[in-house]
């Protein structure tokens, strides 16, 4: 994608919005009664409210003329059609797949690989639920241990802050994102080797803090149990 900054409409919309931002949003309210319907939109009870922001109808123009100038319409198709967008990577972004939203461009990627690992994931969660999985002594798992950082970290935390209500209060969940040994250490005080698992969170399993922590922990959990055949049931 082209660099937003270095286009013409990037540099009208910096320069229209030195001169907006000397007018006071309450003003704005009083100069236009409509002014909240006309900057905000709303969606099965989600409200995007953006009039509390120094914009008028000129600016968002200015932002239209800058999605036409990024040729924004192309690049969600080509998001959609699987293209190869992320270009550190070099390689297609189809998070979306995950929620069952494919066209015939995607849909063999979804038949081949998401579906398969969303059902493994469910098959691995129903067998974690139903005490299927156990530790390498026999004991059931007391503890989940999510190592990652970024998304990797807070998207998990998230859906179990969120769930938590109705979740199993028999079963712990940490999180060791930090580099910083403390992060790690306390932890691993607070869990037994036989009764803990441990996830690997990572999308390209290159990330430096997430494999030294998971480094760590394997060789917390060998020092233990003196076998590396049981890395196989306590460590995904």
């Amino acid at each position: 994608m082209n660099n937003p900054s270095k286009l013409n409409s990037w540099k009208k919309i910096k320069n229209y919005s030195k001169l907006i931002s000397r007018i006071s949003l309450n003003k704005m309210f009083k100069d236009d009664s409509n002014r909240f319907n006309d900057f905000s939109i709303e969606l099965e009870n989600l409200l995007l409210d953006f009039s509390k922001n120094h914009i008028d109808k000129k600016m968002m123009n200015l932002f239209f003329n800058l999605l036409d100038e990024l040729d924004i319409k192309k690049k969600i198709e080509d998001f959609f059609n699987g293209e190869k967008i992320n270009k550190s990577e070099k390689r297609p972004a189809l998070h979306f797949l995950l929620r069952g939203s494919f066209n015939d461009k995607t849909k063999n990627i979804f038949q081949k690989n998401v579906k398969k690992c969303v059902n493994n994931l469910k098959t691995f969660s129903k067998n974690f639920e139903n005490g299927n999985i156990k530790g390498y002594t026999g004991k059931k798992i007391k503890n989940v241990i999510n190592i990652g950082i970024g998304g990797s970290d807070l998207g998990p935390k998230m859906v179990c802050e969120a769930l938590k209500f109705y979740s199993n209060r028999n079963i712990n969940n940490f999180f060791i994102s930090n580099i910083d040994p403390t992060n790690l250490t306390e932890v691993l005080k607070q869990v037994k080797a036989e009764e803990s698992i441990f996830i690997i969170s990572s999308k390209s399993f290159g990330t430096i803090e997430t494999l030294k922590n998971a480094s760590v922990c394997k060789d917390w959990f060998l020092n233990i149990t003196k076998e590396k055949d049981y890395i196989k049931n306590h460590f995904y």
